[in-house]
């Protein structure tokens, strides 16, 4: 039978670490009461402190211990086995005993500063050495890391603070003037340039909060020009001075970090000044929204591909769909279907070619006289002048809006 865990020494041990913050002293100390291994890491999952200092037998904590850190893949798996969603879910300290850690079992403690997830503190035991002593150990042990990460690099660190104080007040339009601007400047002691952009990413559910965090962190070391803000479930970013031969890299280092998660990124044009970054906040928003509704394949959207369908597509939703299909193309439909041809097809692919009889030839495979012949029957069945601008740019809208329409019903 295990002796009592004698919480007098626990927290005359941990008085004397108070003044230094040093993490890898508490957990040394720690670890003499508490008899099982601990250990301490951010949230992206880099060790920051573990005892004792030795191989426990646990495959993926001694993995971690070694490595100092945990891979993409180990990061991925953790997500998958529903270990990164429990910290929203559970109130910790609490017991995680399933996925990676079915064999293993551990008593889990989240760090955090404001309500903002920042690290783990993690106890490896076996099943008969969780106990409600531990458990409880666990939560002075979480809360004394979080007093601990304030003074570190932490989210709420001075400089990080006034940085997301600034973004959530440029995001939320209540910097409106220069001199406003110049302001912040002068009091965060650092000036952004432009080129801006605007990002912003959404997980699959509204409840990960902390897959948000991990996120920001994770994106935040890509570049040390951005500042990025969690709000309304969101992640929020805006780059500034971003330079044209980082993007591709970013692009290719940002994808990597959504797939894991299966989270979705939009993303604005650049942009030149800040004042005007509601516009392209709403243009990173109308991206992402788009893009999730009509192409469900992409991780990344950027509003350039999107422009088009961000004008058009709440008309589709809006609209009856006789307000945007002109009623010859009904006509021509009906011809088809009693005609047993495909003038249909012919008029769209020949339109959306811009009048380009080659590549719409090519694309139908047929031989251009054939083509010439289909093209004089649609103008001479139903009166139609392709070279009008009026009516042309009408059907090029009316085959826009029915693509948009089949993307986002899946007709």
């Amino acid at each position: 039978m295990e002796k009592e865990l004698d919480f007098i020494k626990l927290y005359e041990e941990i008085y004397k670490c108070l003044p230094n913050r040093n993490i890898q002293m508490l957990l040394d100390v720690c670890y003499e009461v508490v008899g099982v291994p601990i250990l301490v890491v951010d949230i992206l999952y880099n060790v920051l402190g573990n005892a004792p200092k030795e191989q426990t037998g646990d495959p993926l904590w001694d993995d971690l211990i070694s490595r100092g850190g945990l891979d993409t893949e180990q990061i991925a798996s953790l997500y998958e086995d529903g270990i990164i969603q429990s910290v929203d879910s559970e109130k910790a300290p609490y017991i995680v005993d399933w996925g990676s850690s079915k064999e293993q079992p551990k008593i889990q403690g989240i760090i955090k500063v404001n309500g903002i997830v920042e690290g783990y503190v993690t106890m490896c035991c076996r099943r008969e050495q969780i106990t409600p002593e531990r458990i409880k150990a666990m939560e002075i042990i979480m809360n004394i890391c979080s007093y601990f990460f304030v003074r570190n690099d932490s989210e709420s660190s001075m400089n990080d603070t006034y940085r997301k104080v600034f973004v959530s007040e440029l995001f939320n339009n209540r910097i409106q003037t220069e001199k406003q601007l110049q302001t912040w400047f002068y009091n965060m002691q650092h000036e952004l340039q432009p080129p801006f952009q605007v990002a912003v990413v959404s997980t699959e559910t509204e409840h990960e909060k902390n897959v948000l965090s991990y996120m920001r962190k994770a994106l935040q070391k890509l570049s040390e020009h951005q500042v990025l803000l969690i709000q309304n479930n969101m992640l929020y970013t805006l780059r500034y001075q971003y330079e044209a031969e980082q993007k591709s890299h970013t692009e290719d280092s940002v994808n990597a970090i959504l797939e894991i998660f299966g989270a979705r990124c939009g993303v604005s044009q650049e942009f030149e000044n800040l004042l005007e970054v509601a516009i392209y906040q709403r243009q990173a928003e109308d991206a992402l929204e788009i893009g999730r509704e009509i192409d469900k394949g992409k991780l990344l959207y950027n509003f350039d591909d999107y422009r088009t369908s961000a004008i058009l597509l709440p008309r589709v939703k809006e609209l009856a769909r006789v307000s945007y299909v002109p009623k010859v193309l009904k006509d021509i439909t009906d011809y088809d279907r009693e005609n047993s041809t495909e003038l249909f097809i012919t008029l769209k692919c020949y339109v959306n070619n811009m009048l380009n009889t080659s590549i719409t030839a090519k694309e139908l495979h047929l031989h251009r006289n054939s083509l010439l012949y289909r093209i004089g029957r649609i103008e001479e069945v139903f009166q139609l002048s392709l070279k009008d601008p009026k009516t042309f740019r009408t059907l090029l809208i009316a085959f826009y809006m029915i693509e948009l329409e089949e993307q986002l019903y899946h007709e």
